[in-house]
């Protein structure tokens, strides 16, 4: 059973110098003429190529060149622009997780550190001192906001009182003008009565009675007269009295507004007072030297660069006693984690997945096969310049991939090219012929044509359908139920029908089934 891995249709056959590759079982082609003695005509049969039909692998594969990378790779870069005070590894060199691989000079960065610990030290003294004087203002306003308030409160009281006063001596006033008021209406009646007595008396005749009575009014008029005396002070007392209220009354107003005015200067004072104190936390000059200590001390760190993993140092761009170039340092790939990066070409990545089979062949391991497996496939264009294309068509875009190796290959090294072929499909142990030797019936049916001996070394032509399975550059596999193995498949299916009479004669190597050789120019240029 011959193993085949074929990649794309119909390319160039290449055949060694000097050695005869076999591609289908070549049968001479003969007419027999047979005389006949009785005067018979020569009978001539039909001669045909076939191809012995046995059970092959067939693959069918992408091919793309890749090479050999590290599944775990750690780039090093560096913002430190100081000199190189250590190095102690060279390219080549394995290295452990946490080994220190170089260290930076650091005495000026210690130097700023400490110049702006200093700084921010006498600042903060600063500010404390501050905050001392801001919290001392703020108590002396709030103190002075108490007694400003507390004494415009005092006058709003006193006034109020004043006016209470006030008020209550217009009611006292009132109270002895209604007394006074009531004893002149008594009095009057009292006068009417005795003047009416000494009228009635005077016309009796009494002359000593209506005298009598005239004293009785001449008493009581005068008590009137008082009276009327004291009314007319009492009115002009309490008009005096009532305007002791309006002035109290405006006193007190007047008071109100005081207080109103000493809290509102006195609050005003007081947040003036907190305003300062809040402020001077938002200070940026701090904090902006805060940040830069932060760099600086994360840059003292950085002073000393240790391996994130481990490994071998693959590339190295710094010396001793120089500082450190832009970019990448140092890289370190973890060689016993190997993995295979590939491109492939536009027009074959859409048929490639995850988890498909590979082989991986290496020039420098000469006679090995290793397997492998497509583990990821980037969907984004890489760029390829035309010095790099492997292919005469250099606008043909390139896919990236990664294969994972089966097991781990320790004669693989990073850096070396290798070639892939990535099995897109395959059957195996199936029955195959030539693809050309498969054509359509009339019915639409895939056959091939098969000469049958009919045990005197005629052949017969017979028609078999076949189900076509996978197809190679020059095979295709074929199945039916009514295929054997070393049936005589015709190559040139145009040129027989059903039934008709073939004549073949082995060649030398009938029965040999070698595998056709061919350059399969495969996506990856090999």
């Amino acid at each position: 059973m011959t193993s085949l891995i074929y990649l794309s249709k119909k390319k160039k056959i290449i055949v060694s110098c000097g050695i005869a590759i076999v591609i289908v079982i070549g049968i001479s082609i003969v007419v027999n003429s047979k005389g006949n003695s009785e005067g018979n005509s020569n009978l001539a049969q039909q001669a045909v190529s076939v191809a012995v039909l046995e059970k092959r692998d067939l693959s069918k594969v992408v091919g793309a060149n890749g090479v050999v990378v590290s599944e775990d790779v750690s780039k090093i870069t560096t913002s430190i622009t100081s000199n190189v005070k250590e190095l102690n590894i060279q390219q080549g060199d394995k290295v452990q997780e946490g080994d220190i691989l170089c260290v930076f000079d650091d005495e000026t960065i210690k130097s700023e550190i400490s110049k702006l610990e200093e700084i921010i030290k006498l600042s903060k003294e600063a500010d404390q001192y501050q905050d001392g004087v801001n919290q001392r203002a703020l108590t002396n306003a709030q103190e002075d906001e108490n007694r400003q308030v507390d004494g415009a409160t005092t006058g709003v009281s006193q006034a109020e009182n004043d006016l209470d006063s006030a008020n209550n001596k217009v009611s006292d006033g009132e109270d002895n003008i209604d007394s006074i008021r009531k004893k002149i209406k008594g009095i009057k009646k009292k006068l009417k009565k005795l003047r009416n007595e000494r009228d009635e008396l005077n016309a009796n005749g009494d002359t000593d009675g209506a005298t009598a009575k005239q004293t009785l009014i001449d008493t009581a008029q005068t008590e009137y007269e008082s009276l009327e005396t004291s009314y007319s002070t009492a009115e002009s007392d309490l008009a005096s009295l009532r305007e002791n209220v309006k002035t109290a009354e405006r006193a007190v107003e007047s008071a109100s507004e005081v207080l109103d005015s000493t809290q509102a200067s006195t609050a005003q004072t007081v947040q003036s007072q907190v305003d300062n104190i809040n402020t001077s936390k938002f200070k940026t000059d701090d904090s902006d030297n805060e940040t830069q200590l932060e760099k600086l001390k994360t840059n003292l760190a950085n002073t000393v660069i240790k391996a994130p993993i481990s490994g071998t140092i693959t590339y190295l761009n710094i010396e001793a006693g120089s500082p450190a170039l832009d970019g990448v340092i140092m890289k370190i790939e973890n060689t016993d984690a190997l993995k295979i990066s590939v491109k492939v070409k536009e027009y074959d990545i859409l048929n490639i997945k995850e988890g498909m089979k590979t082989t991986i062949s290496c020039d420098a391991i000469p006679d090995v096969t290793m397997q492998g497996e497509v583990s990821k496939i980037y969907m984004t264009p890489i760029t390829t310049s035309a010095s790099d294309s492997t292919s005469s068509d250099s606008s043909t875009l390139e896919y990236a991939a990664e294969i994972k190796l089966d097991e781990a290959t320790t004669d693989l090294l990073i850096g070396m090219n290798v070639k892939t072929k990535i099995v897109l499909e395959e059957n195996k142990d199936v029955f195959a012929v030539p693809y050309e030797a498969i054509t359509v019936n009339e019915n639409y049916q895939n056959v091939v044509y098969v000469a049958i001996d009919d045990g005197s070394g005629k052949y017969t032509v017979k028609s078999i359908p076949v189900e076509k399975g996978i197809e190679t550059d020059y095979y295709a596999a074929i199945s039916s139920d009514e295929l054997t193995e070393g049936m005589y498949i015709i190559t040139t299916p145009e040129m027989v029908t059903e039934g008709s009479a073939v004549l073949v004669q082995l060649s030398e190597d009938a029965g040999t089934t070698q595998a056709p050789a061919e350059n399969v120019e495969a996506p990856g240029g090999f």
